[in-house]
């Protein structure tokens, strides 16, 4: 018997009661602080067999190698404008080993950096996020975030020119939070640049601040992590003696990490620069390495899409165990997830490679790397989540006729921004001039309205030159279509998922290579195609995986009608004669 709708009440508010709700809270923290592992320290000599699980051990040595090296250059360190860029140099060729312990100080704290990314992307591909390893991926992901503001606010206080202008770089990007629609009525973004830089410029203040905070992170990070520490030497009351490593690493690692860092400052030694000088602006302004790839993604994108994007990456990680909420923790059996890590890497090996090589075309690559994304989730979704039963024919045919109404919408957007901004013309003329001039005439006035009707709050008219609150009004018609891509994907049977994917497989790739061959093949106009009429790729795409789910729903119900025919074949001979 189903339960009673009161029944039902009933038990929703005692789920939902604050006292049941502290009482869960606290027993999750309990469960997940008691398996809490900040540097692998729980690792058995069987885990450590493996290299990837040296990464934990390894990183909190070089961050004591970090803090030990800090205290030293603080010794002969001056942070004032004037003194800052002369103290650095004493150190480095007057201070006896001032060389090595700056280096020991630079390329530890890089080290700590790749060692906790390792450990990170390690806790991503085998599933070690999962229970009751939460609060254990949260803590990894906010020590690669503290390394590398660590390392900003420590960038500084060399105040050479590289330094200087990347300091003026990162400074900007808060201030495009105020152009966010509500977000900027608090004009947040601007408190914070003023906060940071102790003014509206790069100055004494700075260095001063920035000298703080750079302190300021380590001390704090020190002290967690021997609070951390404490409570698992000295356990509480009636708990069993639990005794764990702070360096959980052989004497022959720790000799190999204490050579790698001495070899590689005395080989490659931290370099000076030139003096900071405001006036002579660096081409191309770049940060230390891993920011580089940041800084290529404010190239290729929009500012205020940037700066989303920023705020939203961390967050997306940070929920990660929640997204992959399943028991499963082979990487074999989680191709989404694992496929997620794949492109994070490869998107920050090749962002940073392209800021090197000072190379950016903002009218066509961002297409490129938007489906490569959404191309890799795509695939990854349906080699997961296979349907557990077929559903009927009918729905899937259905469902599959609203990739046409998600291609007319998305081309409509595309064909009023083309139209607006006098990139595409149609033709006037012949037999379809007068559908031409409708058709103009009627996605104008779409645009128009949108424009008009959907522009909430006094900001700058160029916010909408600059299609922020523009994008977020054509989204409202487009979210029953998105709606309906799920209800595509959940009716349709599992080999038209397939046809769906492998056709967006096809496209991006042939999209991607014209594209690509643009400038190689100038005689075919390529460039002027894909410069002009990017916006045409979008509807292509929707067309194309409309075309991929039909031709794999086809070939699917004739795999199963030739599989029901060879059933039924056997029965039919067994049958009696009449």
């Amino acid at each position: 018997m189903p339960e009673a709708p009161a029944s039902r009440l009933r038990h929703w508010r005692v789920y939902w009661h604050p006292a049941a709700v502290r009482e869960r809270t606290a027993r999750w923290f309990r469960v997940r602080l008691d398996n809490l592992d900040l540097f692998d320290e729980h690792a058995t000599k069987e885990d450590l067999k493996n290299p990837l699980f040296l990464a934990g051990g390894g990183a909190y040595f070089y961050l004591v190698l970090v803090w030990i090296s800090g205290v030293l250059l603080i010794l002969y360190y001056i942070p004032t404008v004037s003194e800052a860029w002369d103290s650095i140099r004493r150190i480095q060729a007057e201070v006896p080993f001032g060389w090595l312990i700056r280096g020991v100080h630079k390329y530890g704290a890089d080290a700590f950096i790749i060692l906790v990314t390792v450990r990170i992307f390690r806790m991503l591909f085998r599933g070690e996020y999962k229970r009751p390893g939460e609060l254990s991926w949260i803590i990894a992901i906010l020590l690669l975030l503290f390394g590398m503001y660590s390392g900003l606010t420590g960038y500084l206080l060399i105040w050479n020119q590289r330094a200087l202008w990347a300091t003026k770089v990162f400074a900007t990007f808060p201030t495009y939070l105020d152009d966010i629609p509500y977000l900027g009525l608090m004009r947040s973004g601007v408190m914070t640049a003023q906060l940071l830089l102790g003014g509206a410029g790069i100055g004494p203040a700075t260095i001063t601040r920035f000298y703080m905070l750079h302190y300021t992170f380590s001390l704090v990070l020190l002290l967690l992590t021997e609070l951390h520490f404490y409570k698992r030497r000295y356990p509480e009351q009636g708990k069993p003696w639990v005794k764990v490593s702070r360096m959980n690493l052989s004497w022959s690692a720790i000799l190999i990490y204490s050579a790698m860092v001495v070899v590689v400052s005395a080989m490659l030694p931290a370099v000076m620069g030139g003096r900071a000088d405001p006036e002579v602006t660096p081409v191309p302004v770049l940060s230390d390495w891993y920011f580089l790839a940041l800084y290529q993604m404010f190239k290729e994108m929009k500012p205020v899409p940037a700066v989303i994007g920023t705020m939203a990456i961390p967050l997306i990680a940070v929920l990660m165990p929640w997204f992959d909420s399943g028991r499963e923790r082979s990487a074999g059996k989680r191709p989404l997830f694992v496929l997620i890590g794949v492109m994070a890497c490869i998107y920050w090996i090749v962002f940073s490679w392209l800021i090197i090589l000072d190379y950016v075309n903002i009218l066509k690559d961002p297409y490129i790397w938007y489906m490569s994304m959404i191309v890799a989730l795509l695939v990854g979704y349906v080699w997961q989540y296979r349907p557990k039963r077929e559903p009927k024919p009918f729905w899937g045919i259905s469902a599959l006729g609203l990739w046409v109404v998600i291609g007319l919408f998305v081309y409509v957007f595309c064909l009023e921004g083309l139209l607006r901004t006098n990139a595409l013309t149609l033709p006037h003329a012949g037999v379809c001039g007068p559908i031409a001039d409708w058709l103009t005439v009627k996605v104008q006035a779409i645009g128009a309205w949108s424009a008009g009707h959907l522009y909430f709050g006094p900001w700058p008219q160029d916010i909408v030159a600059e299609r922020v609150v523009y994008n977020i009004a054509v989204l409202i018609p487009v979210l029953p279509a998105l709606f309906g891509v799920y209800w595509h994907f959940r009716s349709l049977p599992y080999s038209a998922w397939v046809g769906t994917a492998v056709a967006s497989v096809i496209y991006f790739f042939v999209f991607s290579f014209a594209i690509l061959s643009a400038k190689a093949m100038p005689d075919l106009e390529l460039a002027a195609v894909i410069g002009h009429r990017l916006g045409w790729a979008w509807p292509g795409w929707a067309m194309t995986m409309f075309i991929g789910g039909g031709v794999g729903w086809l070939v699917g119900w004739r795999r199963a009608a030739s599989a029901a025919a060879a059933t039924a074949q056997p029965e039919l001979a067994r049958a009696p004669a009449p």
